[in-house]
């Protein structure tokens, strides 16, 4: 299961506490659904970087997981998530999603323990084929 990078409390920093009232009304369990799945993401951009569980929840990750929830209860309780009106969702899941896509590239540094590198064993490899049928004189041939 993953951590709690984000909860519904935290979802109010993003859409109106009213807005997710009514759409707790229209699908309930929705809050619950799109945090758990925010918290997924989260986590399984940072497993191939950080040692998990990460001792405590920045700020940054908070705020990346509370609006990519977000994003899925709007998303799933309207159809005007491309009108003007959720522009500044839309415009904050994309900084959103590029921020973490920084941070999984190991661009951003969160401070916490990073996973070691991946050694790369310089081990010579023999390889066993038959003559080659065109060569560098076969090819002058044309």
């Amino acid at each position: 299961m993953p951590a709690a990078y984000c909860t519904a409390d935290d979802l109010t920093e993003v859409v109106l506490q009213a807005y997710l009232t009514k759409a707790e009304e229209l699908a309930e369990g929705i809050q619950a659904k799109a945090v758990a799945a925010a918290n997924s993401m989260v986590e399984d951009a940072l497993r191939p970087v950080y040692v998990l569980p990460l001792p405590s929840v920045p700020d940054t990750l908070r705020q990346i997981a509370a609006t990519l929830a977000a994003h899925k209860i709007v998303g799933a309780v309207t159809s005007l998530l491309n009108e003007t009106e959720f522009k500044f969702l839309l415009d904050q899941v994309q900084q959103a999603r590029k921020a973490l896509a920084r941070i999984r590239d190991g661009e951003d540094d969160l401070g916490f323990e990073r996973l070691g590198a991946v050694e790369v064993n310089d081990a010579k490899v023999s390889v066993i084929a038959p003559a080659r049928i065109f060569d560098r004189k076969t090819w002058e041939r044309f």
